[in-house]
């Protein structure tokens, strides 16, 4: 389902060079429309209904020269989730995404594939909806922890804060 989304957004031309802020996710019976909702000053806002699920996303343009931050060196031995390059590179060939962030040597993981890794985990596999900030760019092989606190979440690091969410069950 989340792939399927993720490829819908890579047929949407002007793209490249965005990265996601924000994905909303309902789960429900629509009928199926891929829709730009708002596209002006960097930011782009689509809304993909499929035909069990409907996600908005929010979308800003990623600054010129970009230039991925060094892995940091890992503090802590639980994790909830790390995604290998491996990972990343064969999300973005499934869905099509072009995307040169997504191709480096080390690349950042993308909002898609960190979304479908949360909605396809048992903590969120049930709920209505959900919905997920992103603060910060995840670096493939940096360890992930959730923690959940009612209907929040966060996803971290052990130096910073990535993913604030909500659900709703």
């Amino acid at each position: 389902m989340i792939k399927t989304a993720a490829k819908k957004l890579t047929t949407i031309e002007n793209l490249i060079g965005t990265v996601i802020a924000e994905i909303k996710f309902r789960r429900g019976i629509f009928e199926p429309e891929t829709k730009i909702l708002k596209s002006a000053h960097g930011l782009t806002m689509i809304k993909i209904s499929l035909p069990a699920a409907q996600i908005f996303v929010k979308l800003i343009k990623c600054r010129e020269n970009f230039v991925p931050p060094e892995l940091p060196e890992e503090t802590q031995n639980f994790f909830w989730r790390k995604f290998t390059p491996e990972e990343v590179y064969k999300f973005v060939e499934e869905v099509g995404d072009k995307n040169e962030i997504h191709r480096t040597k080390l690349p950042i993981v993308p909002g898609f594939l960190i979304f479908e890794s949360l909605i396809q985990s048992q903590e969120f596999s049930t709920c209505k909806s959900l919905t997920a900030k992103f603060e910060k760019f995840t670096l493939a092989g940096e360890g992930l922890n959730l923690k959940i606190d009612g209907n929040k979440f966060e996803i971290f690091t052990a130096t910073e804060r990535k993913i604030i969410g909500e659900s709703e069950v």
